[in-house]
């Protein structure tokens, strides 16, 4: 296997293929243990930014006095571990800051993906 320019060309499992080959220093099965928890990783991380993104494109049209939106994005909470049937996980959680005033009960942030 060659070493290639990870952002030209490859898709997401290629990427993660690659990865996987460069750091796994076991056997075989440490390789697929590696693959699969990097994969549930990204999969997770990205269903967490499809969630936040959404709420915040929901709420996108509620602006406070000065014109500024009241529902914006900021940065992430600390990294923390979860535990999957493939081994602990490291997830970083996109962070919301919002007026809460301005929302209504219904409409508060709450992830459905990671509690």
């Amino acid at each position: 296997m060659t070493k290639t320019n990870k952002n030209k060309g490859q898709s997401l499992m290629e990427n993660i293929l690659q990865w996987n080959w460069e750091k796994s220093t076991t056997n075989s099965a440490g390789f697929f243990e590696n693959l699969v928890r990097e994969s549930a990783r990204k999969m997770l991380a990205a269903a967490l930014e499809s969630e936040v993104e959404d709420f915040i494109q929901k709420h996108q049209h509620k602006l406070d006095a000065d014109g500024h939106r009241t529902v914006v994005r900021n940065g992430y909470m600390p990294e923390r571990e979860i535990q999957a049937t493939c081994g602990n996980i490291k997830v970083r959680q996109p962070r919301i800051d919002g007026l809460c005033e301005n929302l209504s009960v219904n409409s508060k942030f709450s992830r459905t993906v990671v509690k």
